[in-house]
């Protein structure tokens, strides 16, 4: 029997709002997408350091969904059910100008999410 990886879709549950019924609704509604989400930012980020504007840009990956699982691997003891890691995954590395002209956060990948990159299995969709 084979254990859940960090991406697969069984180890992913996305936090909610204690008590919030849309909160608990929408959080289900992502679980399915969250790991291959992360996943596809931590592959972004192995080539260099990445604003959140960027990272959706070459991901696809909506920005409010970017920023919850960013949060996610970036503060992984207050998430601890959502990515199954001790270790941030990213950091903030510093701030950069966005096309806005406002200063925001950029984000590198750390040695930990190197090492979950290199053991991470994108998890498959069951054929219709």
């Amino acid at each position: 029997m084979r254990q859940p990886g960090l991406f697969d879709v069984a180890s992913i549950a996305v936090p909610s709002r204690r008590g919030s019924r849309s909160s608990a609704e929408g959080a289900a509604a992502a679980a399915p997408h969250a790991g291959r989400q992360a996943l596809r930012l931590l592959r972004a980020l192995q080539y260099g350091d990445f604003t959140r504007e960027q990272l959706c840009r070459a991901t696809g990956i909506p920005q409010r969904a970017a920023c919850g699982r960013l949060r996610e691997m970036e503060v992984p003891d207050r998430y601890a059910p959502a990515l199954l890691g001790a270790a941030p995954l990213v950091i903030k590395a510093g701030r950069r100008k966005a096309a806005s002209g406002v200063r925001v956060a950029v984000y590198r990948i750390t040695d930990a999410g190197r090492r979950a990159l290199a053991a991470g299995k994108i998890p498959r969709r069951p054929r219709r």
